[in-house]
């Protein structure tokens, strides 16, 4: 219980370094990002430590498989460029297949580990999850395009030129 307390508490302390500083040497923009992850979602979801103690091992589970399939897709793109350049239709029948099975495979993801949080969690924080992570990209977007915008008014350049 302490552990997690002072995860939670170790999450907000990065959210403020986040905030406050664009440029941290003490963590990286991965690690900031991660932070705010899990003070946003201990928030929104309002994770007690037994719940936040049983969710974030499989919700960074579920994480890390759907960035497998991120990896998986991108590659399966890559070589589908590469083949629209050639005339080899079964090489581009064969890496449409793998894009639908790779959804397939998604699909199953989520559904397993909707079953998972299931068990950790009150049916209504499920719920609630499925939105906090719509709001927390958002949320993400939102501070890249701040921090672009910042920038750009430091360089003197304060719009887009399309």
């Amino acid at each position: 219980m302490y552990k997690w307390m002072i995860t939670i508490t170790m999450a907000l302390a990065g959210v403020i370094s986040l905030q406050a500083q664009d440029e941290d040497i003490s963590f990286s923009r991965a690690e900031k990002i991660e932070s705010f992850r899990v003070a946003f979602f201990t928030r929104k979801l309002s994770l007690t430590p037994q719940e936040s103690e049983k969710f974030w091992p499989v919700y960074n589970n579920f994480l890390d498989e759907q960035e497998s399939l991120r990896k998986t897709r991108r590659s399966i793109q890559l070589k589908a460029q590469s083949a629209m350049m050639g005339d080899d239709n079964r090489e581009l029948e064969k890496l449409s297949d793998e894009f639908i099975s790779l959804k397939r495979k998604e699909a199953d993801i989520e559904e397993k580990y909707h079953a998972q949080f299931k068990s950790v969690l009150p049916i209504r924080k499920v719920l609630l999850l499925y939105k906090t992570e719509t709001e927390f990209k958002k949320e993400i977007l939102e501070e890249i395009r701040r921090r672009q915008m910042e920038k750009r008014m430091q360089e003197g350049r304060p719009g887009i030129r399309q």
